[in-house]
């Protein structure tokens, strides 16, 4: 029986993709999960293009929220603020949703009630809608906190990500400064009060197109140091929250955090001219490092203190190789 089914909220953010919001609206109605359990929420942050006519057109199917542009933070807040379903699923307005996925999604809560969140993986595919080359993640079906601070874990982004609402409570409003990783601050901070689970495969489709904000990182210096400010808040928010349990990341997946703030500091001061401070960042992502890994890293990393363009070439064409993928995950394990 329908009602017998949780209502399930989606919330969709969205800025100035117009193009694409009407797509992503569609996928979720029409969704096999019975329609009077979906309710589907749409935040406009501060659109200047014709995203406000595009969310009109659907009346009464859509709960329109309107708000000044406050980036990624404010525009789930907002969602999440207005949603009423017992689950709370994410959607970027440029992704779109396979017809099942609240099905799945729900079913998965079902029969795991422990679960505080699930996610799924999403097929990424280019402009032409084609599906990109790559491998699906492997991640565990269940992971806790202590597999997150023994890391690395592997999560999925804001389209493949669902709440129930009492853990967003607990969780609280995502700090404001995020303007994009908002996604990472609810599922790293949901674990704190219940474990995540996982759908081992894709449920959505995410677009990769020039306009998306974490695409192209390394190659644009302006994201970039946004990126390490929003890195910088991500981590002072979890570190509050670990001295609240008492608990910490393991040396290893410490030194690989680091290691991760180090390579983008790296890049940043090479864009900038300052080749000294690439180089510290260089030797200090070394030693953040141990075993075969740090050599493997240290000496690509030498390709992007003689020129960055020249790394990245060097790492597309090593991620098309499987082989040298599998090589790098050996090193890693050392």
């Amino acid at each position: 029986m329908a009602e017998d089914k949780p209502l399930v909220s989606a919330v969709i953010n969205n800025h100035n993709y117009a193009r694409f919001l009407g797509q992503a609206v569609e996928s979720v109605l029409g969704q096999t999960y019975p329609k009077e359990r979906v309710e589907l929420v749409v935040v406009d942050d501060g659109s200047t293009d014709g995203s406000r006519r595009v969310i009109e057109s659907f009346s009464a199917r859509v709960k329109p929220v309107y708000q000044e542009r406050g980036g990624q933070a404010a525009a789930i807040n907002a969602g999440v603020a207005a949603a009423s379903g017992e689950l709370v699923c994410l959607l970027d307005s440029d992704d779109w949703w396979r017809p099942d996925k609240l099905e799945r999604v729900a079913e998965r809560f079902r029969a795991e009630p422990g679960l505080g969140a699930v996610q799924h993986w999403c097929q990424e595919v280019g402009p032409d809608l084609r599906p990109l080359p790559g491998r699906l993640p492997q991640a565990p079906a269940v992971l806790r906190l202590e597999d997150f601070l023994a890391g690395p874990a592997l999560f999925t982004g804001t389209t493949g990500l669902c709440f129930r609402r009492d853990i967003l409570r607990q969780v609280g409003p995502i700090p404001a400064g995020l303007t994009f990783c908002a996604d990472e601050y609810l599922y790293t901070h949901a674990l704190f009060f219940a474990p995540l689970g996982t759908v081992a495969e894709p449920l959505a489709w995410r677009r990769v197109h020039g306009a998306n904000l974490y695409a192209g990182l390394y190659r644009d210096p302006v994201r970039l140091a946004e990126h390490l400010r929003v890195r910088a808040l991500l981590d002072a928010e979890l570190d509050r929250r670990l001295r609240e349990r008492g608990a910490a990341f393991a040396e290893r997946e410490l030194r690989r955090r680091r290691a991760e703030v180090l390579q983008e500091e790296l890049f940043l001061s090479r864009y900038r001219g300052d080749l000294s401070g690439a180089w510290r960042s260089w030797n200090a992502l070394g030693r953040s490092l141990g075993g075969g890994y740090r050599l493997f890293k240290q000496a690509s990393l030498l390709l992007a203190l003689a020129s960055p363009a020249l790394y990245l070439a060097g790492f597309g064409l090593y991620a098309r190789c499987q082989g040298l993928v599998s090589a790098r995950r050996r090193l890693l394990k050392d």
